[in-house]
This record gives structure tokens, sequence and C-alpha cells, in this order.
């Protein structure tokens, strides 16, 4: 798998995401009988999500910038939505069909990417409640960009306009919710649509710092890494520590006020997280740790990094796969199936599907960029 032209900072952060995911997915029937070691496994799968996000985010941005200085018109939005569901969708609809194929399931919503609108019924890809999220990002956020451009103009302003107040917007829908307007679960909510829309707003908002900040930013991260990567750690570690004790006890967090501080902390729960990775993605894009003192790691690092979105996709469907037909017993065996039939069907749907894709996305792009442009005046 080439790695050419690739930053390593960024593959290491989505490496650290995806493996966090399925660590918490593989390992938490093992955990079994262990309250605080599920719990916090749970939260381990919800910040490899969140990192996603804000990694999503920080990546989009950049592409959204472009298209906002050079030239934001409804035909370059459609390209840049062309060109991001190639990237996403024919996976998707590849695991989608093949795991309703062999599992002889239906989940008629999914086609449409309606079913965080429909919780409680059957998933064929349970991990794709959150590209449920990034898919109407992607259909949203331009779109209101376009609207935008009448009243701001061009350049960075518009993006990070329409990040803050979509982070507002989402960010009092939940406050609404929490305060009992909608009358929503707070799982329901944690993964509609409209209520975390959000999600990749701070790495949006990262990106336009680094845009209109590259030096100071740049200089920052260089002195700084260290210190603010460890502070980072400890954050999202005690902001864990909370998450396992509302969860698990509570009784005793009540008596430390948590009528009070508890619905501000559900609004922001993962909005904290976001925000800290979104941080966590910049600085680790401008200094690219190790990248060139362990190259073994480093390679491993890429193809982890390659191979993501389809690990991500397709390691629950290869759980249930490896349950019906060697159903073996939890433990070391176990994990090591799950890694290895992982990873196998990831190599096959990436190759088979993704870099395809990927390659007719990219030479459409390079036939319409070769166009000749009309006249403006011809004859």
């Amino acid at each position: 798998m080439r790695a050419d032209r690739r930053n390593f900072g960024l593959d290491l952060a989505r490496a650290i995401a995806v493996s966090s995911v399925l660590l918490s997915h593989f390992l938490l029937e093992p955990a079994n009988g262990t309250p605080v070691v599920r719990t916090a496994l749970v939260f381990l799968g919800a910040t490899g999500v969140e990192l996603f996000f804000s990694l999503s985010g920080f990546l989009i941005g950049g592409l959204l910038l472009d298209l906002a200085e050079r030239d934001l018109r409804p035909s370059k939005v459609a390209e840049f939505w062309f060109r991001r569901w190639m990237r996403t969708l024919p996976l998707y609809y590849a695991v989608l069909w093949a795991v309703g194929w062999w599992f002889s399931g239906r989940d008629p919503y999914a086609w449409l990417f309606l079913q965080n609108f429909h919780p409680g019924g059957l998933r064929l890809v349970p991990a794709a409640w959150s590209l449920v999220l990034e898919e109407y990002f992607y259909l949203f956020f331009p779109a209101a960009m376009l609207l935008a451009g009448f009243v701001l103009g061009r350049g960075t302003r518009i993006v990070a306009a329409v990040a803050i107040v979509l982070i507002v917007v989402c960010t009092a829908g939940r406050a609404g919710n929490a305060l009992g307007v909608f009358h929503l679960g707070w799982d329901y909510v944690h993964t509609h649509p409209f209520l975390r829309m959000d999600c990749a707003a701070y790495g949006v908002l990262a990106a336009c710092l680094y845009r209109t900040q590259r030096v100071a930013v740049t200089a920052f991260a260089m002195e700084w890494a260290g210190p603010a990567l460890l502070a980072a750690a400890a954050a999202v570690v005690l902001w864990g520590a909370l998450f396992v004790s509302v969860v698990l006890w509570p009784g005793a967090v009540a008596g430390f006020g948590f009528a009070l501080w508890g619905p501000p902390w559900f609004v922001v729960q993962s909005s904290f997280l976001d925000l800290v990775f979104a941080g966590v993605v910049l600085t680790l894009f401008v200094t690219r740790p190790g990248s060139g003192r362990l190259s073994a790691l480093a390679w491993l690092v890429r193809q982890c990094s390659l191979l993501s979105y389809s690990m991500y996709l397709v390691h629950m469907p290869v759980m249930t796969l490896i349950d019906q037909l060697l159903a073996p017993r939890p433990g070391p065996g176990k994990f090591a199936l799950q890694l290895i039939g992982t990873v196998t069907v990831s190599v096959v749907t990436y190759f088979a599907v993704e870099r395809p894709f990927l390659a007719v996305r990219d030479l459409v792009s390079r036939r319409r960029a070769r166009a000749p442009t009309p006249a403006a005046n011809p004859g």
C-alpha cells in the first residue's frame, strides 16, 4: 500500500482512533462481569469515534477552506459532494449489501442513512451510526457556506462562521432536550443527525486556525507539543473517570450536586472530547511525531490508517460471523480471531472496493479540471 505524501501525525491519529474502537468492542465480552472495565471500554470506544470526527473535520476543513477561498459556487460544491461520496459510499453500500445477503437481514433505513432516526431496530452495520452524522455534515455544511457567501463573500470567515453557528445551534438543541423541551432519550440525542451535526465542526475550526495563523500555530506546537498532548490525555482520562462514575454510581455523584451540573455535562459530553481532539489532531499534523525514527512502526501505523475505514465498518459483522461459524470462547484466542478476521476482510474490501472507486473519483476529477472552460461571450 502506498504511503507517500501522507502526514504521519494524521495517520497516527487515525490508527489510534480505529484501534480504540476495535479494542473496545473486542474486549467488551471478555470483560463481562466487571462493570468498571466494561464501562471504561465503552468510553474508550466513544473516544475513538470522537477522535474520528475531529480528524475528519480537520481534513474536510482544509477542502472547505480551499472551496471558500478560490471558487465558492454550486458546481464546485457538487464536485466536493462527488469526491466525498465516492470516498465513503461505495464501501458502505458494499458492506451493507454483503452483510444483508450473508445474514439474510434487512435494514431499509440504512440504505437512505435514516437509521439514526429509528433507534432500536436491526442494524446490519452498527458502527455506521457515526458515518450517518458525517454524511449529514458533508451535505449541509457546504450548502450553508453557499448561503453564507451571499453575506460574507469569500474566505476563511465563511467556513469559521458556519462551524460556529453549527456548534451553537446543535448545542442549544441538546440543551433544550436536557431541559425537557424535546423529551428524547440521551442515546437518541447522541446519535441524532441534527443534534450532533457539530461533531466535526471543532476539527473544521482547527483547520481555520491553522490556515490563518500557520506560523504561530507551528511555533507553539513545536515547542509545547509534549505538554499539550499530555494535558489532552489527562483531560480525556479524567472525563472518562467522570463518565464511569455517572454511569455506575449515580447515587454517589448525586451528593456532589449532580442535579445542577449533570444536565450541562450531558450536553457537552461529546463536544468536550471533540474540542480536545481537534487540538490533538492539529498538534499531530504540525509535529508529525516519530515519523522518521521508527520505520517499522511508522509502516504499521500507515497501513492501519489506510485500512481504518474498512476496519471500522466491517469489524462488528466479522465479530458476528466468527460467533456464528466458530462460537469461540471469550479469551485471547477469540480476540486474535476477531483481529485477524477484521484485518483480512479489510484488506480485501480496501483493494476490491475502496481503491478502485478512489481511482475512478480521481480520474473524473482530473478530466473535469482539464476540460476547457466555455467562453464568457462566445462568438
